[in-house]
């Protein structure tokens, strides 16, 4: 079962991911989530994103404190001044799994009218694909609770009202 804000994209058996492209200064379990994140953005000729170790702390220190005082109930820290994406599953997934569920709310967002559907979400897919965004930081934690957490954080921030992504 699959329990997240965002909304479930089933993986295409091919990898969005060349072998070919030197993967940014990701580690371990991220490895490999920049580059998901640039082939959407080429797709909508935006720049890519680099991967920023301070964004990584953030989403680190988040999840952490999530985990810790809320048994990782999702819920945006609306301190801080970048842009953020979460989501949370019951089962292991990939790092490709999350960035295409929240890129699969491309098919809610109405670009003539920037606005997403009624009674749909499409924030996420707006924040992947903001142009002016430069760097992104993510990280994933298994909660007490068993569930896995991850979270991006985007800087500079998008998702501005009365702004289009691109």
């Amino acid at each position: 079962m699959f329990i997240s804000v965002s909304l479930f994209f089933s993986c295409a058996e091919e990898t969005l991911v060349s072998k070919d492209v030197p993967l940014d200064a990701e580690t371990g379990v991220m490895k490999g989530i920049t580059e998901v994140h640039n082939v959407i953005r080429r797709e909508h000729g935006v720049p890519d994103l680099t991967w920023d170790e301070d964004m990584v702390a953030l989403s680190e220190e988040w999840i952490e404190h999530l985990d810790a005082n809320n048994g990782c109930i999702m819920e945006h820290n609306w301190d801080s001044p970048y842009g953020e994406n979460l989501f949370k599953a019951n089962y292991e997934t990939s790092n490709e799994e999350v960035v295409l569920s929240w890129a699969s709310e491309e098919q809610y967002y109405d670009y003539d009218s920037n606005e997403c559907q009624p009674g749909q979400m499409c924030g996420h897919y707006t924040q992947v694909v903001w142009s002016s965004t430069e760097r992104v930081g993510c990280a994933m934690k298994v909660c007490s609770t068993g569930e896995y957490l991850w979270m991006c954080n985007y800087d500079p921030a998008g998702n501005w009202v009365g702004e289009r992504p691109y």
